[in-house]
């Protein structure tokens, strides 16, 4: 089975018989994007660290930490703005790494 995209003709690539190295430098996601890696789970009070240069397109980032670990915020997502519902209060985080940074996957109440 072969692709035709403008023309050329792509066959699909069996990225299971690729070694780890090949694989891990095309793990993107469906959107395109890096997905995060070594992604674990902490609990703790959040504490604002500092606010970072907002991203290409705007939207605000943020220096955090939870349970002796810092970390940002992701470029581009909601979680940025709703930041403040959960400052100073007992959370469980979810941190990985992407693109070579701690960053919070995702953020809940302890209790929630």
């Amino acid at each position: 089975m072969t692709y035709i995209n403008r023309g050329i003709q792509y066959a699909p690539i069996n990225f299971e018989m690729m070694p780890e190295w090949f694989r891990y430098l095309f793990s993107v996601n469906k959107k395109g994007n890096y997905t995060m890696k070594n992604i674990t789970s902490h609990t703790g009070t959040l504490t604002f660290i500092k606010r970072m240069k907002n991203s290409l397109n705007g939207n605000p980032q943020f220096l955090l930490q939870c349970d002796g670990y810092r970390f940002r915020t992701e470029a581009n997502t909601q979680v940025a703005y709703q930041i403040n519902h959960y400052l100073d209060k007992l959370v469980e985080v979810a941190i990985g790494t992407h693109r070579g940074c701690l960053t919070l996957h995702t953020i809940k109440l302890e209790g929630e």
